[in-house]
């Protein structure tokens, strides 16, 4: 579903969704250890979601001046 390029210890953060542990198993052995470069794999499954948002703590100023 999502593919970021990471800073850090990781490379690249996969977010997929499976309809249970073996279709998840299925899609890293039968595709993501197939890619040529990939080494090593990592897996964390969320057990619930803590807090969502989708709006920026973003400030619109009032009568700003135009260049």
């Amino acid at each position: 579903m999502e593919c970021y390029l990471m800073a850090g210890a990781f490379d690249y953060m996969l977010r997929v969704v499976a309809p249970e542990i073996a279709g998840l198993e299925r899609f890293v052995m039968k595709k993501l250890t197939k890619i040529a470069g990939v080494r090593d794999i990592n897996t964390s499954i969320a057990l619930r979601r803590v807090h969502y948002k989708t709006t920026l703590p973003v400030r619109i100023r009032k009568n700003r001046k135009r260049l």
